[in-house]
């Protein structure tokens, strides 16, 4: 029985001793490391009401290494937790910003999603690690069709930075309001985000008539703001 008990009350006290360090790192803030989110980034963060944690790595084994990363709650985990996207988009999204952010050495990106690495990349070094999985991006955008690319380049800044979704409708509908750029990205979201899935085989809730109707209507929504643009630029 006591045998059975003591792996138990390790564990418990391991994960108690991770949330009182998380907590402390977290309260005292990021100090200057070299994988720390600029002064900057956080004050915007805070500002705009993300918390700021710090979130220690551990082994395969579950016990805390000497090594932390930060993290800002990301706009995909907002979208996901209110259901504007679905787990299959979210997860399509997290893998492909792994790959985008496991091809850049390092950054912003590098270390917010270092500890989220593919399993087939950890034993990699560095240098194969960031060919690899910069290899694994462009397999995965060769899959969206290039009319839903700023999907994928939305998801690569919101792996630097805290990204709102409006500034992906900007990609799309340049002349309205940032609050009608927001309420029409989501559905381009849900697009990108269905190829992205259809590439990962991680399933989605489109049918493949429903993705070439997308297509078309972000085709002709593209032309109709081309000639919009090029008209006011002829009357002023």
């Amino acid at each position: 029985m006591s045998k059975r008990a003591t792996p138990k009350r390790t564990r418990k006290t391991v994960e108690q001793h991770s949330r009182e360090l998380e907590h402390y790192l977290s309260k005292r803030g990021p100090g200057g490391e070299d994988f720390a989110p600029t002064p900057e980034r956080v004050t915007r963060a805070r500002q705009a009401g993300h918390k700021v944690q710090a979130k220690l790595i551990h082994t395969e084994s579950g016990f805390p290494t000497a090594n932390y990363y930060w993290r800002i709650t990301p706009v995909l985990d907002n979208l996901e937790r209110r259901g504007t996207i679905t787990n299959e988009e979210y997860q399509a999204a997290l893998r492909y910003m792994r790959h985008y952010a496991g091809s850049r050495h390092k950054g912003p990106a590098t270390s917010k999603f270092l500890p989220h690495y593919d399993n087939g990349y950890r034993n990699l070094g560095p240098a194969d690690r960031a060919v690899a999985m910069g290899q694994a991006r462009t397999r995965a955008e060769s899959a969206v069709h290039e009319m839903f690319h700023p999907v994928l380049r939305w998801l690569e800044a919101a792996a630097e930075d805290e990204l709102p979704l409006w500034h992906l409708g900007a990609a799309y509908y340049p002349g309205v309001s940032q609050q009608t750029q927001g309420v029409r990205a989501v559905p381009i979201l849900h697009f990108g985000l269905a190829m992205l899935a259809e590439h990962y085989e991680t399933g989605h809730r489109f049918s493949q008539s429903d993705v070439e109707e997308a297509i078309e209507t972000i085709r002709i929504t593209l032309e109709m703001e081309r000639k919009v643009i090029n008209r006011t630029k002829k009357v002023a």
